[in-house]
């Protein structure tokens, strides 16, 4: 059955819903008693900068490669105080303030741009769902570690 989730996420879909067979559809009562179960991974992704200050960032701006170079491909969001601190020692400011476009943060028309603050590239290991569009998350991830070991 993994192989399934694996198969499914590698063409975009992101996951499944599941409900009682009785249950009615969206619009004629909710959405009582369904489920949605998403495909999760882990996943390598490379830290480009940072949202807030180099020594407390509120978000990680995160990239992957695509025709050759590194792109912005989402955020991860909120950061875990463990996170933090084994960011405190890796972050090294590369440059000034930029701007980002609000697309890379979410849904298309859901985000606003903001500014973030670009950084000597690492990896981190993150935690993503399957959905991916034009080469971006649609959701934040959710950083587990620093890969120091790479």
């Amino acid at each position: 059955m993994r192989w399934v989730w694996a198969e499914c996420a590698a063409v975009g879909i992101e996951g499944t819903v599941a409900k009682p067979l009785t249950g009615q559809y969206p619009g004629r009562g909710g959405l009582c008693g369904w489920l949605k179960v998403r495909y999760r991974a882990t996943i390598d992704a490379v830290v480009l900068g940072v949202v807030g200050k180099l020594s407390s960032p509120t978000a990680l701006v995160l990239g992957r490669p695509g025709a050759g170079r590194l792109r912005i491909a989402g955020l991860a969001t909120p950061l875990s105080r463990r996170i933090r601190t084994q960011l405190a020692r890796q972050l090294r400011l590369a440059g000034v303030r930029r701007r980002a476009p609000g697309i890379v943060a979410g849904l298309p028309g859901q985000s606003e741009d903001f500014d973030f603050l670009p950084v000597e590239p690492f990896l981190v290991e993150v935690w993503a769902d399957g959905a991916v569009e034009w080469g971006r998350f649609r959701h934040r991830l959710t950083a587990l570690r620093v890969r120091l070991d790479l």
